[in-house]
């Protein structure tokens, strides 16, 4: 009899088309059939808990682990949140304005946008976010802001070393490409939110398998046995993998899923 497995997905470029954002037909399929077999499907994404698409939810998955490990849940139970303080965050959000960097503070409950220096791409996730029922987004003086790890956007005109000096010591900086950082509590990842997992359920790593495309998976792809790269994903992540699938939008799930005779 097959042992239950459990899987680890992210979601953009992985379960989505990196190019139009769609769930393709044979990834809702795959893992629909592994799940009714018996195996564990778990979403693991930088995403807060409040802006995984609706089509990623619809697919049906057991839990989600959100914020680079900072909450997870399982059936629509949270089981564990990593949330900063309400000092923490002013003293944040103060320091991103002093250093002319814009940012994007996410949490379980909500997000914030910092977006005093009018970084073109933050301006254009909170045209996306802000008149978008489905997302709850407010600005960074909100009396009430929490929030449990934030990805920031700067330029030549902001003081990133300043920035980065002052949280390096409370924060992993994860480098996403020029000019960006997301930026998580030190012990937090996604890497962490599978282990907890692997606990809770009394799982063996050998029953274990994770799927990714970007800097923000290496944590959880460099951890697990069975590290599944998609084509097409960032060259440093493909060199880190112990399989790499066809592309996201080529029946990549799907694909891996057989390869490895979950389904």
């Amino acid at each position: 009899m097959q042992h239950k497995k459990i899987l680890f997905f992210d979601i953009d470029g992985t379960l989505t088309d990196d190019q139009t954002g769609c769930v393709p037909s044979s990834t809702v399929s795959a893992i629909q059939q592994a799940r009714a077999l018996g195996h564990l499907a778990f979403v693991n994404s930088g995403r807060p808990i409040t802006t995984i698409p609706q089509a990623v939810i619809d697919i049906g998955f057991d839990g989600f682990v959100c914020g680079c490990g900072t909450y997870i849940d399982y059936l629509g139970k949270p089981l564990f949140n990593v949330c900063l303080n309400h000092e923490e965050c002013q003293d944040i959000v103060t320091h991103l304005i002093e250093s002319r960097i814009d940012a994007i503070l996410e949490g379980s409950h909500g997000i914030y946008i910092c977006r005093k220096a009018k970084h073109p791409t933050v301006e254009r996730i909170y045209q996306l976010y802000k008149y978008h029922d489905h997302f709850d987004v407010k600005d960074e003086d909100d009396p009430d802001i929490y929030f449990d790890k934030f990805a920031i956007w700067y330029d030549e005109h902001s003081d990133y070393d300043t920035f980065y000096q002052r949280y390096q010591n409370q924060f992993e900086f994860i480098d996403r490409g020029p000019f960006m950082r997301e930026i998580v509590p030190h012990g937090i990842s996604k890497a962490s939110g599978i282990q907890f997992l692997l606990d809770y359920f009394h799982i063996d790593m050998d029953d274990c398998y994770a799927f990714g495309d970007s800097s923000n998976d290496l944590s959880m792809l460099s951890f697990v046995k069975h590290s599944i790269g998609m084509q097409n994903g960032e060259p440093k992540v493909l060199q880190r993998v112990s399989y790499i699938t066809t592309h996201s939008k080529d029946d990549g799930i799907e694909h891996a899923l057989k390869h490895f005779h979950i389904i």
